[in-house]
């Protein structure tokens, strides 16, 4: 009858083995997300700043998921009270028409405009004119005065149609900047832990 063999295993070594790998993660994807927030703010145009302003994360520690967010929407606006002023020089008081909310980081993201012959062209849905912001008045090429809209102290011009936009996929590019990044984001968490650094 061959001899028994005892062996004695010490878990001691992995006991916290669970909380660890939990803990990593959670460091992990903290950093990831912080990564992800820089690029995206280097990524989106700077035009105005806003898609710069607006990125934000948000991190579920709980399933270990994350998601960058890029928020720039114009909420839908009401029925408003406008002053249209004529070439002549005369005002009226208008009213405008209520207005759908407006995905600007969507819309800078994926273009916009319908391509034709032309490009990308940007028509009404609804209403007979798009209002467009502008910074002064607006004028002619022979320096006769336009006709324009003012509202809540900015100023706006009609067209019946603006040219379109070209996608600028700052998300697509952001995304594949932080995938390359990832798995020197987590070695650097790994080696901090394997360390027994404080703030791994």
């Amino acid at each position: 009858m061959a001899d028994e063999v005892k062996i004695n295993v010490d878990l001691s070594q992995v006991k916290d083995l669970g909380a660890d790998v939990r803990a990593v993660g959670e460091v992990g994807l903290r950093r990831t997300v912080e990564r992800g927030e820089q690029i995206l703010r280097e990524e989106v145009p700077k035009v105005t700043h806003n898609l710069e302003q607006g990125v934000s994360s948000h991190v579920d520690s709980s399933s270990l998921t994350a998601q960058l967010l890029i928020a720039a929407r114009t909420g839908r606006m009401g029925v408003e009270g406008a002053l249209l002023h004529l070439p002549s020089g005369a005002t009226r008081e208008i009213t405008l028409r209520a207005r759908a909310p407006f995905d600007y980081a969507e819309a800078v993201a994926r273009g916009t405009g319908i391509y034709g012959p032309r490009g990308a062209v940007i028509r009404p849905k609804n209403g007979k004119a798009l209002l467009i912001p502008v910074d002064s008045k607006p004028v002619s090429e022979n320096g006769k005065p336009q006709a324009y809209i003012t509202m809540g102290g900015k100023i706006y011009v009609m067209r019946r149609f603006s040219k379109g936009r070209k996608a600028n996929q700052y998300d697509v590019r952001a995304a594949q900047r932080l995938e390359a990044e990832v798995p020197a984001i987590w070695d650097r968490v790994v080696q901090a832990f394997a360390n027994g650094e404080e703030e791994f």
